[in-house]
């Protein structure tokens, strides 16, 4: 029997090696690793799992996508929740080790990825800290978990581009701590990644995971692990962009977990099947958690043979506390 990390390091195989777009190849990576036909046929068993549970989220949760809300683990495919022998703590799931270092030119290479950085003497002291932390832990430590997670990486004969810049910007409404844009061919080009200092000006440079300036973000690290998914998998799946929403966001969102963080979006979501449809087939902030909660339950489910057909047994709430 496969482990949810197997069914997810397999389905991210097929994206990565086939000719299809969008949902034609989101079907035929669904298909390879599980008893299902499509996406569609996916997300619509997981909704009528969510409606038969009737309200009882942690039992949904629990029972059809292995995620438990109340631990310490984020839900990390890599960590305990998902059958992992090492638990993924917000602290721990992005590793920093080691003193603060600087580069010593405004270009560097980690894993096989070319990086542009603006040059330090322009950059004011929350700007430094953050590009020094992106060259001693960030950058590397994202690229190991997104390899760990999904076997894809910037050194595959297939990926398009191996370079990127990385810049700043200051912006009080657009609600984004940082983000990666991407050619949208078919095959990508370019990547660029932009960290909104309005976050982060006066970031504690004294703590290795990027607090920033509210107790309302989650860790800089967390989030340049996120955007770097993004970024692996641009230049590795032909037409990413043309994948849903939902989807893009919440493979990024497998990578470090996000039950702390999207706690109470993944529980409205699992209490109301109807909210779930929607923010599957959405692009909004709820498509972020929709698309974690649909590949949790595609590992899950996968990894146990479930069939389409086969209905799911709400357990007890002794059973999934």
């Amino acid at each position: 029997m496969a482990t949810a990390q197997e069914v997810i390091k397999n389905f991210m195989k097929s994206l990565d090696n086939t000719t299809l777009s969008g949902t034609e190849a989101l079907d035929e990576a669904v298909k390879s690793v599980s008893n299902f036909s499509s996406w569609s046929e996916l997300t619509e068993t997981m909704v009528e799992d969510c409606r038969a549970y009737n309200g009882d989220y942690a039992g949904f949760l629990k029972v059809a996508c292995n995620i438990v809300l109340d631990n310490t683990d984020t839900g990390a495919i890599t960590g305990s929740d998902a059958g992992m022998t090492v638990t993924k703590s917000a602290e721990s799931v992005v590793p920093e080790s080691g003193s603060i270092t600087y580069p010593s030119s405004n270009v560097f290479t980690v894993q096989g990825l070319t990086v542009t950085v603006p040059e330090l003497d322009t950059l004011n002291d929350s700007e430094k800290f953050i590009v020094g932390a992106l060259y001693t832990w960030w950058i590397d430590s994202a690229l190991t978990l997104i390899n760990d997670s999904f076997g894809m990486n910037f050194k595959e004969s297939g990926a398009t581009v191996n370079a990127m810049d990385i810049e700043f910007y200051d912006n009080s409404t657009d609600g984004r701590m940082a983000y990666t844009s991407y050619s949208t061919t078919r095959k990508c080009t370019e990547l660029h990644m932009k960290i909104n200092l309005h976050y982060f000006d006066g970031i504690d440079t004294t703590n290795s995971n990027g607090v920033g300036n509210s107790s309302a973000l989650t860790y800089l690290d967390r989030t340049i692990a996120h955007e770097m998914v993004h970024a692996v998998m641009a230049a590795n799946v032909d037409y990413f962009n043309n994948l849903p929403t939902s989807f893009k966001e919440g493979i990024a969102e497998l990578v470090h977990g996000i039950d702390d963080k999207r706690r109470d979006r993944i529980q409205n979501l699992a209490s109301i099947y109807t909210s779930l449809q929607s923010a599957l087939n959405g692009s909004g902030t709820n498509s972020y958690a929709a698309g974690y909660m649909a590949l949790r339950y595609l590992a899950k489910q996968a990894a146990t043979g479930r069939n389409p057909s086969d209905e799911i047994v709400v357990s007890t709430s002794s059973e999934t506390s």
